[in-house]
């Protein structure tokens, strides 16, 4: 499926956390937007159709045409976690949802967009 010239299966949108994924698939799909879900246990498969979803982490690595980073709003980028459920816990948080964020924004070739909605994220302006 094309999307204004843009074939989706060469697009990713990425998110913070598995809860806003699921939020945004379930909103694309009753939008009828084919949505296919990049998962951690098994290899991508390039000739399904669709958008692809996927959060920060499971990115990294990858490599599409284009990425719609979504959601970069206040409270869920720096994300508000427990000291002990940080990722890079010899970082400083700060460092680590900046380093985290631009990895998404670099999986894109051609083109990023970063989205936020209510309070932006402080990582944006």
């Amino acid at each position: 499926m094309q999307s204004e010239g843009i074939d989706l299966r060469h697009a990713c949108l990425v998110v913070r956390t598995n809860t806003l994924l699921k939020q945004y698939e379930s909103a694309l799909k009753e939008k009828n937007i084919p949505t296919y879900l990049i998962k951690r246990s098994q290899s991508e498969d390039t000739r399904s159709q669709g958008i692809r979803l996927a959060t920060m982490h499971r990115v990294k690595g990858l490599e599409f045409d284009y990425v719609i980073v979504a959601s970069v709003n206040k409270d869920i980028i720096l994300l508000k976690l427990a000291e002990d459920e940080m990722f890079c816990s010899d970082q400083e948080p700060e460092y680590c949802e900046r380093a985290l964020l631009h990895v998404a924004a670099t999986r894109a070739k051609k083109d990023v967009l970063v989205t936020s909605y209510g309070a932006k994220s402080p990582y944006i302006t």
